[in-house]
C-alpha cells in the first residue's frame, strides 16, 4: 500500500475535501431542481393560448381523456392573453388538439383538459392557438356577480312595480290569465322553432353590416355625388325654366306680328296653296316626266360627251339604207358648208336645194318627200 493511503482522514487536507464537498451540494441542488424538467420526467412540453387563465396555477394536473398525464409548468401574460406551459407523458398533441380550463373540484381548484385532434402528430414546443381553447366560467365570480347586481336593486321601485302589477291582475279571471299566458307560450315556442331561421337571418344581417362597413367609402362617394348631381339638375332646372318662359315670350311675339301682317300674309298663303294644288293635280305628269328626263339627259351627255358633234347610233342601219340618200348626200357634199361652224355668209342646211331625185325630192311620193310629211310645214296635205 501506498503512503497516501495510510494516512487518516483527519490528517488529511481539508480544503480539498470542502471544495468536493461544496461542488456536490451544488450539483444535487440544481438537479433537484431542474430534475422535474427532464423530457423523460417531465415529458414533452407544450404551449397554449387562453383568453384568460380562469383560476389555474402552476402545478396543476393535465388530462388527457380524463387520464392524468402531466402537469402545468408556468402561467405568463402575453399582451392580452395568457401563454400556459404544460408537459405530458405518455401523451401526445396533434394538429387539431384542443385544450381548455376545467373545474376540478368545489372549491374552485382547475385542471387543464387536453382533447387531442387531427394527424400529424405535433413536436416538443408547439402551441395550441387560442381559436382552439377555452376558459372557463368562473361559478365563484358568476355569484359575486349577481350578488353585487341584487344589491344594486331598489326595493322601493321594486314594491311599487309588484303592486302596479297585482293592481292589473286583480280584476282578471282565470280564464283571461290562462289564455294570456298559452298565447305567451306559443310565442315563445314559435321563436324557439325558428331559432335557426332567427340565427340565419342575424347572420345575414351581420353579412349586410360588414358590406356596408367595408363599402363606406363607396358608399360616402355615391352620396357626394348625388348631391352634386342633385345641385347641377337645380341648376338646369332654372334654365330649362328660362327657356321655356323666352320660347313663351317668342311665341307672344309671333302671333302678334302674324296678327299685325294679316292683310299681307292671307294673300301670300293663299297663292301658296294655289301652287300646292296645282302641283298636286300634275303629279302624275310630274312623276312622268321626272321618269322620262333620266334617259333623255343620259342619252343627250353620251351624244354631246365625244366632242363638238353629235354622235349617234342608229340600230339596224347598213350601208344600202343610204342609198336613198345618196343625191341629198351628194348636192350636200357639193353645195354644203365644210364641217365645223359655218363661216361668214354661208347658207345654213335648210336653205340647201334639194335633190333632183330620191325621197327627199319634190313630188316624191316618199313620205320624206317635202308636203307629204305631217311633221313638216304644209304636209300632211
Amino acid at each position: 500500500m501506498s503512503p497516501s493511503m495510510n494516512v487518516r482522514f483527519r490528517e488529511k487536507n481539508p480544503v480539498p475535501i470542502a471544495v468536493i464537498g461544496v461542488v456536490t451540494l451544488v450539483v444535487l441542488t440544481i438537479v433537484s431542481f431542474t430534475i422535474g424538467k427532464a423530457p423523460f420526467i417531465a415529458g414533452t412540453t407544450y404551449y397554449a393560448e387562453f383568453a384568460e387563465a380562469g383560476g389555474l396555477q402552476d402545478g396543476d394536473v393535465v388530462r388527457v381523456a380524463g387520464v392524468q398525464a402531466g402537469v402545468v409548468k408556468d402561467i405568463e401574460l402575453d399582451g392580452a392573453k395568457v401563454i400556459v406551459t404544460f408537459g405530458l407523458r405518455g401523451a401526445n398533441l396533434t394538429d387539431r388538439s384542443t385544450a381548455a380550463i376545467k373545474t376540478q373540484t368545489l372549491l374552485g381548484k382547475r385542471y387543464l383538459a387536453v382533447a387531442p385532434k387531427g394527424v400529424n402528430i405535433l413536436p416538443s414546443g408547439s402551441t395550441i392557438p387560442l381559436a382552439r381553447t377555452t376558459a372557463p366560467y368562473s361559478v365563484t365570480t358568476g355569484v359575486e356577480d349577481v350578488t353585487r347586481r341584487l344589491g344594486e336593486i331598489d326595493t322601493k321601485r321594486l314594491g311599487v312595480a309588484m303592486d302596479t302589477f297585482a293592481d292589473s291582475f286583480r280584476g282578471l279571471k282565470k280564464d283571461d290569465i290562462t289564455g294570456s299566458l298559452d298565447g305567451l307560450t306559443k310565442v315563445s315556442e314559435t321563436i324557439n322553432s325558428r331559432d335557426q331561421a332567427l340565427i340565419g337571418l342575424l347572420g345575414n344581417a351581420n353579412g349586410v353590416t360588414t358590406i356596408l362597413r367595408d363599402r363606406s367609402q363607396q358608399l360616402t362617394r355615391l352620396m357626394t355625388d348625388g348631391n352634386q348631381l342633385l345641385g347641377e339638375l337645380q341648376r338646369r332646372r332654372e334654365v330649362i325654366r328660362d327657356l321655356l318662359r323666352h320660347a313663351v315670350d317668342l311665341a307672344d311675339q309671333v302671333q302678334g306680328t302674324i296678327d299685325d301682317n294679316e292683310h299681307q300674309i292671307g294673300p301670300v298663303l293663299d297663292r301658296v296653296n294655289r301652287l300646292i294644288d296645282t302641283l298636286r293635280d300634275n303629279e302624275g305628269n310630274l312623276t312622268r316626266t321626272i321618269k322620262a328626263l333620266g334617259p333623255y339627259a343620259q342619252g343627250l351627255g353620251d351624244a354631246i360627251a365625244s366632242g363638238p358633234f353629235f354622235e349617234a347610233k342608229v340600230e339596224n342601219l347598213t350601208a344600202g339604207a343610204f342609198a336613198p340618200f345618196a343625191p341629198y348626200l351628194g348636192t350636200l357634199a357639193t353645195s354644203g358648208p365644210p364641217l365645223g361652224p359655218n363661216p361668214a355668209g354661208a347658207p345654213s342646211p335648210a336653205q340647201l336645194p334639194l335633190p333632183a331625185e330620191g325621197p327627199f325630192a319634190p313630188g316624191s311620193s316618199s313620205p320624206l318627200a317635202p308636203g307629204n310629211s305631217p311633221l313638216l310645214p304644209g304636209g300632211g296635205k
